[in-house]
């Protein structure tokens, strides 16, 4: 496995990126996904040719994360301000299941900007559940969600990373233990979840500018 995982990423970073994919939609269809979505050959490593293994069905002692949103507020000089939900499924992204809220009762406010975003979604039952839900913020951000999601029964666990803090995992209060140590296993897609949720908060944003003030 070793060898064929150096054989694959070899091929990568000669450019061969269609070879790989069509040898990897037979032999691992989750990869293949995975590969389609980086932009730098360069952060690939060995680890990004398999699956985590809290994503396996039945890992992580009945813990899965197959559905993680992530979310992020974007806003110009506290105007114009929106949010967007990400989801990652089986640790790739998802963008069918990707929204964009405009925020419509307040400005210049991330906390209570991400306080509406959360209660619309939850309003929304018909969409799938997630199994982990992750904001952009440190600790006051995830216990003011956290208490938002516990009036609507969400059972899903959320936490937070911290830029601020050298992109620290953040929980609420009463966390367990054991999902602090399940999360930590998995940083490095939570930061993935992060980035892409500011990236498609800030893309929203600006084209949803672009189009109300220019009709571009």
């Amino acid at each position: 496995d070793y060898q064929k995982n150096i054989n694959n990423i070899m091929l990568l970073l000669r450019g061969e990126k269609n070879r790989l994919l069509k040898k990897l939609s037979k032999e691992n269809p989750a990869a293949a996904l995975a590969i389609k979505h980086f932009q730098d050959v360069t952060l690939i490593t060995r680890e990004d040719f398999s699956i985590p293994p809290l994503f396996k069905e039945g890992a992580g002692g009945g813990q899965k994360f197959n559905r993680i949103e992530g979310y992020d507020i974007s806003h110009f000089a506290g105007k114009e301000v929106y949010g967007s939900m990400v989801v990652f499924t089986d640790g790739v992204p998802d963008k069918s299941q990707y929204r964009l809220f405009k925020i419509k009762t307040v400005t210049n406010n991330d906390l209570d900007a991400l306080k509406e975003m959360m209660e619309r979604r939850l309003k929304h039952s018909e969409w799938p559940k997630p199994d982990l839900i992750l904001i952009d913020g440190g600790k006051p951000q995830v216990d003011y969600i956290f208490k938002i999601t516990e009036q609507h029964q969400m059972s899903a666990p959320l936490l937070g990373i911290s830029k601020l803090n050298g992109d620290r995992l953040v929980y609420p209060s009463r966390t367990k233990n054991v999902f602090k140590d399940l999360a930590e296993t998995i940083k490095r897609t939570l930061q993935g979840v992060r980035d892409e949720a500011h990236r498609f908060a800030n893309r929203g944003r600006s084209r949803r500018y672009s189009k109300d003030n220019f009709g571009g």
